[in-house]
């Protein structure tokens, strides 16, 4: 009984010593987005390179979303995000498993689960790069193995350490650094600038309108998170979740999704800047109107 005890009590404080790493390092290492590039080379090659420079500062950890951990370039001016590769290890293991016998048939079905996730997630990136670069203010997009980095990237983690990176040999995504939409909105209201609040407002409708008249969709719209301002301009700041529908390039289609995705926005304004509010309904308005004619 007493070795059980020290077992648990073992077990508890490995369990716990793993936790707590984990919350200072937000989760992230090097070996979290090492060989996450596309199983396949279906994807669009790496874009041209124009301007090399923006790799040569450090870039500091940021934060991380539901596929990247971010990082934030030393300028400001620039986020560079690493897709993390949890599918790909996830696709290796039940690989490995599918071929051992009363496993099989679960490890084959999970591994093809994986694989349509994977499929998905770069997908995603090929559209945004191809159908919405300026209204999610992409920059680069590094899908393919290169041999075009002359230096390691320097990035640094949430404890401080800093760590080369192969560009080469990684899938990244680098995007102009914007703010998120309502801290800017509560700083036009701080410094009373209206006009700049509207004119972000009337920006974001129009990116809205942009993306699903295009047919792209995504599940994910949140305006708190996934959106951003970046000189005056609305930008979507998270390219993961997009798919093509061209049902949604109708108005009927997707002047509800526009709809649905500002109701939380509304929601917002009417209790953190409520004199905004009677512009957004006017913005809403006129666009059902002039879309249905």
């Amino acid at each position: 009984m007493r070795k059980l005890c020290k077992y648990l009590l073992c077990a508890v404080c490995i369990f716990g010593i793993w936790k707590f790493c984990n919350k200072q390092t937000d989760g992230f290492s090097i070996s979290c987005i090492k060989n996450n590039l596309p199983l396949s080379q279906e994807y669009l090659p790496s874009m041209p390179l124009s301007n090399a420079a923006v790799f040569d500062q450090p870039y500091t950890y940021l934060g991380k979303g539901k596929q990247c951990f971010v990082f934030v370039s030393k300028d400001g001016k620039y986020v560079i995000k690493f897709p993390s590769n949890r599918y790909q290890k996830k696709i290796a293991l039940h690989g490995f498993l599918s071929h051992i016998p009363f496993l099989n048939r679960w490890a084959k079905p999970s591994r093809l689960y994986f694989s349509q996730k994977l499929d998905k997630t770069f997908q995603s990136y090929t559209i945004a790069y191809q159908l919405l670069a300026e209204e999610t203010a992409l920059v680069y997009l590094h899908l393919q193995p290169t041999e075009i980095f002359q230096h390691p990237l320097k990035i640094i983690d949430k404890l401080g350490i800093a760590h080369p990176i192969s560009l080469d040999k990684t899938a990244f995504i680098l995007q102009k650094k914007a703010d998120l939409v309502y801290p800017t909105l509560l700083s036009y209201k701080e410094h009373g600038n209206d006009i700049a609040a509207k004119k972000s407002l009337h920006s974001l409708l129009q990116l809205l309108k942009a993306k699903y008249s295009k047919g792209i969709f995504d599940n994910d719209s949140l305006v708190r998170s996934n959106f951003g301002i970046l000189d005056g301009h609305a930008i979507q700041l998270d390219v993961g979740p997009f798919s093509l529908d061209a049902s949604m390039a109708t108005p009927e289609n997707y002047l509800p999704e526009i709809l649905k995705t500002t109701a939380s926005l509304k929601k917002w304004i009417s209790i953190h800047y409520p004199s905004l509010l009677p512009f957004l309904e006017e913005e809403l308005e006129t666009m059902i109107e002039s879309d249905h004619l």
